[in-house]
């Protein structure tokens, strides 16, 4: 039988599925038990895990953090926020005015970017959030 032969985008997508399946049946265990424990809502959370990166890179000549998504797997605008301090914009993705190209209206996909104007001792959070559920994705520190 021939092997299959996958391109980066699929072997990611692959991994990530069997990454989030695999976390999750870990933690399926983990979550106190007890009869007096308040289950708490299934949130899907995005597939990708560590492989879900923004670059964060500062040029001080401008005093501009471009922030740049490095990875395979798209992700809904309005679910990521830039947050910090040193920073001129704070929301989300879209309110900041990062650019969302992916396949469908409002998704962010790999090399989609968002310029933030700020000193050189910014702090930055991107991270995803829907429905109460926070993931950090990436953080960035400038000179202290």
């Amino acid at each position: 039988m021939p092997e299959e032969l996958l391109s980066r985008r699929e072997t990611l997508q692959r991994v990530s599925g069997l990454t989030a399946a695999a976390t999750a049946g870990a933690l399926a265990g983990c979550s106190g038990g007890g009869a007096d424990s308040t289950p708490t809502p299934a949130v899907e959370t995005p597939q990708g895990g560590s492989e879900l990166d923004f670059a964060v890179e500062y040029d001080g000549d401008v005093g501009e953090v471009v922030i740049t998504y490095a990875s395979s797997v798209e992700l809904a605008a309005g679910d990521v926020y830039v947050r910090g301090d040193g920073i001129d914009s704070t929301g989300s993705w879209s309110d900041i005015g990062g650019n969302a190209t992916g396949g469908d209206e409002d998704m962010i996909a790999p090399f989609d970017a968002a310029t933030v104007g700020a000193g050189s001792d910014y702090d930055i959070q991107v991270v995803w959030e829907r429905d109460g559920t926070t993931l950090t994705l990436t953080e960035a520190s400038g000179d202290s």
